[in-house]
C-alpha cells in the first residue's frame, strides 16, 4: 500500500549556503513517491520530518602539534577544541581552547558542562577553519522542527544543518534521510543611515514647455 511506502528525498538543497542572521532559510525539497510521482516540499509536510540543528563545539581529532595530555585523564590527547571563545574549568584549573585536549570523544563530552563561553560586547568570534587534511568532530544541538528556519543572535558563527526525514503517511515507516550543511551564519548587517529627502520647489509655469526648468546643486565633500 502506498501508506506504507515512505517517500524518497531526490533532493535537499540549501538556495543560500550562506545564512544571514534574521534572514529566514527556505530549503528546495524534492521528494518522490512510491508511484513515480514527485513534489516540491513546499510546506511543513505530513512526509517530511525536519530537524535544524546547530554546531555547538568542534575538535580535530589530530592534534598535529606533538604530544598533548588530556585535561580530564592526563592520557596522550587525540583532540582539541578550536572554539576560541571557550574555556574549560576543570578540578578548578581553567583551561582556554588553547590547551583544552583531549584523549577521546567521550571525554571531550564528559568536559562539556563544565565550559563557560567568553565573548567581548561587539565581537564576533567563530571557531578556528576546519583544515580538510584533518579529521574533525562535529556536535549538533537541535534548535527548529519547521522546514524554514530564522538564523538567532546565537547562530552567528555557527554552521547550521537540516536533517530530512522522509515518512509514510501512516506514519510508521521512515525511509533514508538527507543532511545538508550551510556555511557560518552571517552577523546581520547594520541598518542603513537614515536619509532625507529634499523638495526642490517648482517655479512658475512649470508645465509651460517653454518656462525655465526647475534646477538644484548637488555638493559633496
Amino acid at each position: 500500500m502506498l501508506a506504507d511506502h515512505p517517500p524518497t528525498i531526490v533532493r535537499a538543497e540549501l538556495l543560500n549556503s550562506t545564512p544571514i542572521e534574521g534572514v529566514e532559510i527556505d530549503p528546495y525539497i524534492l521528494v518522490q513517491f512510491s508511484n513515480g510521482q514527485s513534489r516540491q516540499v513546499t510546506d511543513d509536510d505530513d512526509n517530511v520530518i525536519f530537524k535544524w540543528c546547530r554546531c555547538e563545539y568542534t575538535a580535530s581529532s589530530d592534534t598535529q602539534e606533538g604530544p598533548r595530555l588530556c585535561i580530564m585523564t592526563g592520557k596522550p590527547a587525540t583532540m582539541q577544541c578550536l572554539l576560541p571563545d571557550v574555556t574549560f574549568e576543570i578540578n578548578g584549573q581553567e583551561y582556554t581552547h588553547e590547551d583544552a585536549y583531549f584523549s577521546s570523544v567521550e571525554e571531550f563530552m564528559k568536559a562539556w558542562p563544565f565550559h563557560k563561553r567568553h565573548k567581548r560586547e561587539g565581537e564576533l568570534l567563530k571557531p578556528r577553519r576546519q583544515d580538510p587534511s584533518r579529521d574533525f568532530v562535529n556536535v549538533w544541538q537541535e534548535i527548529s522542527q519547521s522546514r524554514v528556519y530564522v538564523p538567532q543572535k546565537q547562530d552567528v558563527g555557527r554552521i547550521l544543518k537540516l536533517e530530512c526525514i522522509p515518512i509514510s503517511q501512516n506514519g510508521l515507516y521512515t525511509g533514508k534521510s538527507m543532511s545538508i550543511e550551510s556555511a557560518e551564519v552571517m552577523q546581520a548587517p547594520p541598518l542603513a543611515p537614515a536619509r532625507s529627502m529634499m523638495e526642490v520647489p517648482q517655479p512658475p509655469n512649470s508645465f509651460d514647455p517653454r518656462a525655465p526648468k526647475a534646477t538644484f546643486q548637488v555638493l559633496t565633500y
